[in-house]
């Protein structure tokens, strides 16, 4: 992502606790952070097809993740290169990341991170299968 110039306007935001400090992490104009979602790393937070980019809740958006017109909430977590995009819903225990996609208005993904396999990886691989196969 380029620089973003000092004073830029970005989306709606409860706390400065919601955007790590460090980084290059932002929220758009249309995006909002609200509640105890936290987002850091090079992630980012925006619109998308007239559809607001939401984190909320207990949740985590980092690494390269990224909210495009879609929303995170509950105590889920978006990492790696994962996208929420197009109305698409990360909620509950979810975990999404590596690759992973999710798209679509009908598409909402609440499976727990489960630590044997999160180690190849592939969870993020069949999310992105599921969520493509439903719409």
């Amino acid at each position: 992502m380029d620089a973003i110039a000092r004073s830029t306007l970005g989306g709606t935001i409860d706390s400065l606790r919601n955007l790590s400090q460090s980084g290059t992490c932002w929220f758009f104009p249309g995006g909002a952070i609200k509640e105890d979602g936290y987002v850091s790393g090079a992630a980012v937070v925006c619109p998308g097809n007239g559809i607001k980019g939401i984190v909320r809740g207990a949740t985590l958006l980092y690494g390269n993740a990224a909210v495009v017109g879609g929303t995170v909430r509950g105590q889920a977590k978006v990492l790696g290169d994962a996208v929420i995009q197009n109305g698409a819903i990360a909620d509950g225990n979810a975990c999404v990341f590596g690759s992973a996609k999710l798209m679509g208005r009908t598409c909402r993904v609440t499976l727990p991170c489960l630590k044997k396999m999160q180690k190849g990886r592939r969870i993020g691989g069949r999310m992105e299968q599921f969520c493509l196969t439903i719409l």
